[in-house]
């Protein structure tokens, strides 16, 4: 009865994704994914409002696939797809493996019809993400609150509310014990999320969309909403989070700046930048080292290095046992578990890498895969800062920023080459966009 029913449920489905407008399923799939809101039971797990909406899209990917499936990120995301059906044949579990590409698939439909509407309608793009962006709020709010007391972040957990937000088994496995996060530590705060590191990246990538967004759009609240997400970040608890919020938008006024000398100036700059790299290593390592001896931050912040060392040096030793195939979907989990417990530290670990990952669960191409896409990404958006277009600019600044923030934090976290699902829509949102401003723009 219950195949019959989701059977039906995705026949529904189908048909109305043919009714409905494109742009109305378009911006139910971006702004429910800040509140996701699981109330479809699947078996014994939940499915959320803004997954299903983002499978609708599909006609969209069918649409555009003879013009984006052609584009180089499209075409390694696409063979990392195949690569992850491929290796469910020898995955000790297979179901991890269904589940993983199942979630992939969202990131190809949200940037399919981001570019569809965009190269007709880019303004009504921007318009969904500043509704996005102002939505988001309610999540930096959230951060604040849960960090001041996390007495009240206990008692969201355990409401009803939470399972509604963060997904009900997500909820019921913290709760219970069956999968360690850092949202019960007092110093953390993730809001809708049961990981402080996690909602740090959200808040970031949200706070350089909402930026780029307002200066488009000419908003001032939306500027406002930009430095609210931003600020929220230091209240994840995340150092590594603290650490790219203050990075990443310096380089990105450095490289603004450079862009604006002329061939020579750029040459020049360059040459006294590599010869004085030396002396500005050697003079943050020393800053670090007098920081380090009273600070609690920095001694955090090399306690979570050293766990993520016995976490990688597993990763090494797995990687000489099967460099080509990996481990399949579930291998890291059996093998990490006996190598954790053996040593003292928690079994439940998965590897906080990326590459990593993507090695262990579909083999070296896959990984190398993961380095093509995040190459083409970062490529792109050079094209676009490099552009005449001012709207070009900022959405390749805003592309660059909010991929490198995940792109980076995903070497030392656990939120997947595309993202987790509110992070995921923002990033396919943006790429859709950027390959229609390059259509028109003829970049």
């Amino acid at each position: 009865m219950e195949t019959f029913l989701i059977a039906t449920a995705g026949l529904v489905a189908l048909i109305v994704s043919y009714m409905l407008p494109v742009k109305f399923r378009f911006s139910i799939a971006l702004v429910l994914s800040v509140l996701q809101l699981y109330i479809f039971p699947v078996g014994d797990f939940y499915i959320s409002m803004a997954f299903a909406a983002s499978l609708s899209l599909w006609p969209e990917a069918l649409k555009e696939a003879k013009t984006l499936f052609s584009k180089k990120i499209f075409t390694a995301a696409i063979i990392l797809l195949l690569t992850h059906i491929v290796s469910i044949l020898w995955s000790p579990d297979p179901r991890m493996g269904l589940r993983t590409i199942v979630y992939i698939l969202p990131f190809f439909f949200i940037a399919c019809a981001s570019f569809s509407i965009a190269k007709k309608d880019s303004g009504f793009v921007y318009n969904t993400l500043y509704a996005t962006c102002l939505l988001m709020s309610i999540e930096a709010v959230l951060v604040i609150i849960f960090r001041i007391s996390p007495t009240l972040e206990l008692s969201y957990l355990s409401s009803n509310l939470a399972g509604l937000f963060s997904g009900p088994n997500v909820i019921e496995n913290l709760m219970n014990g069956a999968e360690a996060n850092n949202v019960f530590d007092p110093d953390k705060a993730g809001g809708f999320f049961v990981n402080g590191n996690t909602a740090s990246t959200y808040l970031g990538m949200g706070s350089f969309t909402a930026y780029m967004v307002s200066k488009v759009k000419k908003s001032r609240i939306l500027l406002l909403t930009s430095a609210t997400l931003w600020l929220a970040v230091f209240f994840t608890g995340s150092k590594s989070g603290a650490m790219l919020a203050l990075c990443l938008p310096t380089i990105a006024i450095v490289q603004s700046k450079y862009f604006q000398f002329n061939s020579q100036s750029k040459s020049a700059i360059l040459r006294i930048f590599i010869l004085l790299l030396p002396l500005i290593v050697f003079s943050v390592t020393q800053l670090i080292s007098l920081f380090a001896v009273d600070s609690t931050f920095a001694t955090n912040s090399m306690d979570t290095a050293s766990t993520r060392f016995e976490i990688w040096n597993y990763a090494a030793s797995a990687f000489f046992g099967s460099p080509i195939f990996g481990q399949g979907f579930g291998g890291w989990q059996i093998g990490y578990g006996a190598y954790a417990a053996s040593i003292g530290i928690p079994t439940s670990f998965p590897p906080h890498n990326t590459l990593i990952y993507l090695w262990s669960q579909s083999g070296l191409l896959a990984a190398i895969l993961g380095i093509a896409f995040i190459y083409y990404v970062m490529r792109l958006s050079y094209q676009l800062i490099k552009s005449k277009d001012q709207d070009s600019k900022l959405l390749g600044t805003a592309l660059g920023l909010v991929s490198g923030w995940l792109f980076i934090h995903g070497m030392g976290e656990n939120i997947g080459l595309f993202g987790e699902p509110h992070q995921q829509p923002l990033v396919a949102t943006l790429i859709g966009l950027a390959f229609a401003s390059r259509i028109k723009n003829k970049l």
